[in-house]
């Protein structure tokens, strides 16, 4: 296999970054960067991911379109194509050429902390969170740095128990309930994850450990599938909400009893979609149901407007959700037209007019009103200083705080 790398946004265009992501996600099989995207127009490619398999004259026999249900084509396909072609003598069995290589990640020291995904602070403000997504594990440390726990090993699995017995797979999101029990993001587990200080156990409140691509919910426990979950926080009524990548949805799970989400009451355990249609966009919409995301990645929420900030990765904007109504407002990046996730850039504005590239992280600071962005691929944290209450429509500036290399 032969993995061909045609970027959209132009951090994802530099051989250094490509590398980086290799590591990150342990990619073990070869891949091509096309910058330029020559091959991916050669190939008539419309989207990502696209799957092209070619014959032993390397023309191409079939193409596949999507993550979504193409498993068991891709397994017919395949099949029949090998029955073919060995009864046509056109394939070689045996491994006669053998071609050494070397992994890059073979190559470099590992160190102690890699790629670490989001990061979270105790209510007493003692003790830090750290999702180490290359090594799979959660890192528990004092504020001064000093390691108390490392929460799973270094290889990724789906297994609730001990500290030393549970696995994550590729945690990202993380979230402290007062200072003893901690919700993971468990997004290659497709899973959310609670960790008991306490009784040092970590179990599965939600998901199966497999890709659901359920875009409505509304099961109890791990009979709910999940689809990627990214980002949690918490709101001032307890309710857990998720930012679902892979649906480009907005989740809630209920935590208690009879947890009132849109005046209506749910039982413990109970998590559906409170925004989004699931369509990759960056549509807004007062019903919730009919506004749509593209893979937020981070959330922030805001006591004071009772709402939800979004980091909207792939549509390089902030979106807020009002809890109260579950409408869906545009804050700054992005583009009028829905459609388009193309509005990228590196430009400090009002609105629509400030550019973002591929934004992953977002806080709120209540206390001076201000919210701080991770502006990932422009290697910059941006803060947004909050003027007015954004649910009267008024616009607010955007300007560049710090300019960090990540």
């Amino acid at each position: 296999m032969l993995g061909i790398h045609s970027p959209k946004f132009d951090n994802e265009k530099d051989v250094t970054n490509v590398g980086d992501a290799i590591l990150k996600y342990d990619i073990s099989h070869p891949v091509a960067n096309d910058p330029l995207g020559k091959l991916w127009t050669s190939l008539s490619v419309q989207c990502w991911p696209t799957l092209v398999i070619l014959g032993p004259n390397s023309q191409i026999l079939f193409t596949l379109i999507g993550e979504n249900g193409i498993q068991e084509w891709l397994q017919l396909y395949t099949k029949t194509a090998l029955n073919y072609f060995k009864l046509k003598n056109m394939i070689i069995t045996e491994n006669k050429f053998k071609i050494a290589i070397k992994l890059l990640r073979n190559q470099l020291k590992s160190e102690l902390l890699e790629f670490p995904g989001k990061i979270s602070a105790s209510s007493d403000q003692q003790l830090l969170a750290i999702s180490d997504t290359k090594h799979h594990n959660i890192i528990i440390a004092k504020i001064n740095g000093f390691i108390k726990y490392i929460i799973g090993g270094n290889k990724s699995g789906f297994r609730d128990g001990s500290f030393t017995e549970a696995l994550f797979n590729n945690p990202q999101g993380i979230v402290w309930k007062n200072n003893d029990i901690l919700y993971v993001a468990d997004t290659q587990n497709h899973s959310i994850r609670m960790i008991d200080m306490n009784n040092k156990t970590v179990i599965t409140l939600t998901g199966s450990g497999k890709q659901c691509y359920d875009k409505i919910g509304g099961n109890i426990g791990t009979d709910q599938g999940l689809n990627s979950p990214w980002d949690l926080c918490f709101d001032s009524n307890n309710r857990l909400f998720i930012a679902m990548a892979g649906s480009h949805q907005i989740w809630v799970l209920s935590l208690e009893d009879n947890t009132q989400i849109l005046n209506k009451f749910y039982p413990k355990g109970y998590c559906f979609c409170f925004a989004g249609d699931g369509v990759e966009q960056n549509r807004n919409n007062i019903y919730p149901l009919k506004a749509s995301f593209a893979q937020p990645s981070g959330l922030a929420f805001d006591s004071i407007c009772n709402c939800l900030y979004v980091a909207d990765s792939e549509s390089s904007s902030v979106r807020c959700v009002d809890i109260s109504t579950g409408s869906v407002y545009a804050l700054v990046g992005g583009h009028k037209n829905p459609f388009n996730l193309f509005a990228f850039g590196d430009l400090d504005g009002k609105g629509i007019d400030c550019r973002l590239q591929h934004c992953l992280g977002i806080a709120f600071d209540s206390n001076t009103q201000s919210l701080f962005v991770a502006d990932s691929y422009n290697h910059k944290v941006f803060k947004f200083y909050y003027l007015l209450n954004i649910l009267t429509h008024s616009k607010s500036n955007l300007k560049i705080l710090l300019h960090l290399k990540l």
